[in-house]
């Protein structure tokens, strides 16, 4: 990345996201692995648009987890794997 040209604080910002991403509690839970990609892939584009921009607002720092999404995001998944749970015909033999 900084032989490409990023500036070093976004390559020290994107390096520890993933840091704490491996390291998150999530990773311990059932389907925290889900969770995070899910949590990652968002957040990674978001910053990657906020970098992008052409407003003088600063990007946000990428590198700090933020907790509430990812338990929203881990609601969601199971509320979906629930709701498919629910309205999937139960097999009888």
């Amino acid at each position: 990345m900084s032989q490409t040209g990023w500036p070093e604080n976004h390559v020290i910002a994107l390096a520890e996201f993933y840091l704490n991403l491996e390291s998150h509690p999530t990773r311990q839970q059932t389907d925290g692995d889900t969770i995070l990609l899910h949590y990652q892939a968002q957040v990674r584009r978001e910053w990657h648009e906020a970098l992008r921009s052409t407003s003088d607002e600063p990007a946000f720092d990428i590198s700090i987890i933020n907790d509430k999404r990812v338990d929203a995001i881990g609601a969601e998944i199971w509320n979906t794997r629930r709701t498919e749970g629910v309205l999937s015909p139960t097999k009888t033999n």
